[in-house]
């Protein structure tokens, strides 16, 4: 949002600065304004003798401060360079649309971004605390302390600790898991080791 707020300064400067080039050349070789009197000679310099004096006098028109002054004195002694003051105003309000526009979308954008990287930070963040639990369950349940868990484990252990059974009821349940201890079991061992397990939750999770 900062970066297309900057550019869009920078676009609104170039405008400004481009149609203040424009007036030092239609307005102050108008020669109805050169021939009028003396007090419209005076607010032309004024507002539009230098390039400086341009800019600042069509900012103040585009932020619309004290930009009557010089459209009187146009329209009043040359009605057709209202055409100037016109064009300058239609290409700002344009200008401005599409920038405001653009200023909206890339905030936008950039929010959905920052909520899909927030929201798979926080999906890895819970799927690294199950693995912590299915760590500890898995020690619970090796009763033989030989990294691998049989069914007569599994069962054994899902009767004996509670932080085992409500692991497994949260799961699938016990009568599940033991339905697909075998599929589980991709080495035919018999037994399921830890990464057995884990990919096991995983596919549960992401393929229920």
């Amino acid at each position: 949002a900062m970066e297309a707020a900057f550019w869009a300064c920078v676009l609104a400067i170039f405008l400004i600065y481009v149609f203040a080039i424009a007036a030092m050349e239609f307005i102050l070789h108008d020669p109805r304004l050169n021939s009028a009197s003396q007090e419209v000679q005076d607010t032309v310099q004024k507002f539009f003798g230098t390039t400086a004096r341009c800019m600042l006098t069509l900012a103040q028109t585009m932020t619309e401060d004290s930009w009557l002054p010089p459209v009187r004195v146009i329209s009043d002694e040359a009605p057709y360079l209202v055409t100037y003051y016109v064009m300058f105003l239609a290409t700002n309000s344009f200008l401005m649309m599409n920038l405001v526009t653009a200023v909206i979308v890339r905030t936008s954008n950039d929010s959905r971004f920052w909520d899909r990287d927030t929201e798979d930070n926080w999906a890895q963040m819970e799927w690294d605390q199950h693995i912590v639990k299915v760590e500890e369950v898995f020690r619970l349940m090796d009763t033989s302390g030989d990294n691998e868990v049989s069914k007569q484990e599994l069962v054994t252990s899902y009767w004996g600790f509670r932080q085992v059974r409500t692991f497994i009821d949260d799961f699938i349940g016990l009568d599940e898991l033991l339905q697909m201890f075998d599929t589980i079991d991709h080495d035919g061992s018999g037994s399921l080791e830890i990464n057995e397990v884990v990919e096991a939750m995983w596919d549960l999770r992401h393929n229920p």
